[in-house]
C-alpha cells in the first residue's frame, strides 16, 4: 500500500452548505422583513435566530480537520479539532472495536479501540487540550459503563469518580488533568481492553473497514 493513508473525518461535511444557508436565510428574512411583513416581529427573530444558529454550526464543522487518521511507515496519527496524537506501531498492541460482554451481552460501542503497550510512553506524550475534549466527548461511554456495571454489582462507584492524582505502575503520579485522563483510560482498558478510544461515527466509511485498514498498515510495517 503506498503510504501515507489518510482515513477522511466527516465531522466537516456540508460545512460550506450550512454557512451558504445561514447567510442566504438571513437575507431573505432581512428584506421580508423590512421590506413586506415588518409587523412579523415574532417570526422574523426566530428566522434570524435560526440563521445564526446555521452559521455557527457551519464554521464549527468547518474547524474540524478534513483527515481523522494518518497512517504512515512509522505510525498513526490522530486528527482532532484541539489538536493531534501520534501513536508508533511499536506502541500498538492491539486495535478493535471495543464490546462489553460481561456487562451488555457483547454489544459494540462506537468506538475504533486501541491498546497501547506502554502506558506510560502513551500518557506522557499526550496533548493536555486534546485530554481535556476527549474527557468531555467520551463522558457517554464513560458513564453508560459505570450505570451498567454498578447496577449488577461489579463496581465500585468511586471507580467512576474522576480522580485529580492518579497511580501508574509502581512509581509513576500523574496529576490534575492528565490523571483524570489516565484515570479513564485505565479503567476503560480494564473494561473494554483499550486505553484509547477514536469515535466511529466521525470517519468516512465503515468502522469495520477503517479497523481492517488500521491492522493492515500496521502489520505490513512491523513486518519490514
Amino acid at each position: 500500500m503506498t503510504q501515507p493513508i489518510f482515513i477522511e473525518s466527516t465531522d466537516s461535511d456540508n460545512s460550506e452548505t450550512f454557512i451558504k444557508f445561514g447567510f442566504g436565510l438571513a437575507g431573505i428574512n432581512f428584506v421580508v422583513h423590512f421590506g413586506f411583513l415588518s409587523q412579523l416581529y415574532i417570526a422574523n427573530m426566530f428566522l434570524y435566530g435560526f440563521a445564526i444558529a446555521m452559521l455557527l454550526l457551519g464554521y464549527l464543522k468547518r474547524s474540524e480537520p478534513r483527515h481523522r487518521l494518518k497512517l504512515a511507515g512509522d505510525g498513526l496519527t490522530f486528527y482532532h479539532r484541539a489538536n493531534t496524537v501520534f501513536v508508533p506501531w511499536e506502541n500498538i498492541q492491539r486495535v478493535g472495536i471495543p464490546a462489553q460482554d460481561r456487562i451488555d451481552g457483547g454489544k459494540e460501542y462506537d468506538f475504533i479501540g486501541i491498546k497501547v503497550k506502554d502506558p506510560e510512553l502513551f500518557y506522557d506524550t499526550f496533548p493536555l487540550r486534546l485530554a481535556s475534549k476527549l474527557l468531555i466527548e467520551q463522558r457517554p461511554l464513560w458513564l453508560a459503563l459505570a450505570g451498567k456495571g454498578c447496577a449488577t454489582g461489579q463496581c465500585v462507584p468511586e471507580d467512576f469518580i474522576d480522580s485529580v492524582e492518579c497511580k501508574l505502575g509502581a512509581n509513576r503520579i500523574y496529576r490534575g488533568l492528565i490523571a483524570m485522563f489516565v484515570h479513564r483510560s485505565e479503567k476503560l482498558n480494564e473494561l473494554l481492553g483499550f486505553h484509547f478510544y477514536i469515535n466511529s461515527n466521525g470517519i468516512s466509511g465503515t468502522p469495520a473497514n477503517a479497523l481492517k485498514l488500521i491492522q493492515d498498515t500496521k502489520n505490513e510495517n512491523m513486518n519490514r
